[in-house]
């Protein structure tokens, strides 16, 4: 009877030190998989411009963007229109801006492809012709010289990549060169490096080339495909109901918040519309930054399962601890209920 007792002791201590290990496994899994989520959100810059803007100001501001179909209509007087709106919208909440100041910023930009030349130098490029806001959304590496600016007055600078800049001129460091666009001569404003994320970068492949001008040089073949809002957001979807409610999306123009699109809740509706999400309905042709960031979800989708699922040895263990405890005092208590009955 006595090694009985002895065997099941070791038994139950054995089981004790395994279920042990597996949840320290686990806490080390759900640890990595939570760290790796974090590590993911923070990585395209893009989508945290609304930290950058709101500065130390205790204002809470959200980044909004806009997708429209390739044969949207909205022009750039749409846009001047909307923007009177949004200044109503602050002002029925009491937020206006000071003196020679905005409280919010915007951009906007379309797409089509030029033929650039640089003497007998060909490129076939991918253009995105922007409004003069475009690089605070995009803050690129400048290799040499600087972006676009609203004092371009003439609208005649242009911004290269490496690839571009190579393949025209065999060189980084080409600013105030000049080249032609259908024999019209512009000058190189600066040259940018492309995103190195990996995502970025799967996002890219179908555009090796591409070069950024005023958009008025290509309105007449480019609509505006893509329109960006940082504003103050003083409540939760503040921001995204004026956009959703105001700006002329047409019924298949797409509008999303850019702020909180990598947070866990947001994430985790994704993963369950998973499937739908992947199918294409809505005509529009997504900027490379936006399908890059589509990818990062899908990722962070899977990261997100998986600490998920690490998590739950660990919270099952917590709870068969809690409820032993439980009935432990609860028996605890009642004994001593009964003793003091037994003793009076």
């Amino acid at each position: 009877m006595k090694d009985f007792h002895i065997k099941d002791f070791l038994l139950k201590k054995k089981i004790y030190c395994i279920l042990i290990l597996l949840n320290a496994l686990c806490l080390l899994a759900f640890s990595i998989f939570s760290f790796a989520y974090d590590g993911l959100s923070r990585q395209l810059l893009h989508e945290h411009q609304a930290e950058i803007w709101a500065g130390e100001s205790e204002e809470r501001y959200a980044q909004v963007s806009c997708f429209l179909p390739a044969d949207s209509s909205v022009t750039v007087e749409d846009i001047a229109a909307f923007r009177q709106k949004v200044d109503e919208k602050l002002l029925e909440v009491s937020l206006e801006a000071e003196e020679g100041k905005s409280l919010y910023i915007d951009a906007y930009s379309g797409e089509a492809k030029l033929n650039l030349k640089n003497g007998d130098r060909l490129a076939n490029v991918h253009a995105l012709g922007v409004s003069e806001n475009y690089f605070f959304f995009h803050n690129l590496f400048l290799r040499s010289g600087s972006y676009l600016t609203s004092w371009d007055l003439m609208q005649d600078r242009i911004v290269l990549d490496e690839n571009t800049a190579w393949n025209l001129f065999g060189s980084f460091d080409v600013a105030g060169m000049e080249l032609s666009i259908n024999g019209k001569p512009f000058v190189v404003a600066g040259v940018v490096k492309r995103d190195q994320h990996k995502v970025s970068k799967l996002a890219e492949e179908s555009t090796p080339s591409v070069v950024y001008l005023d958009y008025s040089v290509i309105a007449d073949q480019a609509p505006i495909r893509c329109y960006e809002l940082i504003m103050p957001n003083p409540i939760s979807d503040f921001a995204f109901s004026v956009v959703k409610e105001n700006f002329p999306i047409g019924e298949r123009g797409a509008v999303l918040e850019n702020s909180s699109r990598f947070r866990v809740p947001r994430i985790a509706d994704l993963f369950f519309d998973y499937g739908k999400r992947l199918m294409q309905t809505d005509g529009i042709i997504y900027p490379s930054w936006e399908n890059a960031a589509r990818l990062l979800e899908a990722r962070m989708s899977w990261l997100l399962l998986l600490a998920a699922i690490s998590a739950i040895l660990p919270l099952c263990s917590i709870l068969v601890v809690m409820v032993v405890l439980y009935r432990r005092l609860h028996l605890y208590i009642k004994e001593k209920i009964m003793d003091r009955r037994i003793a009076a």
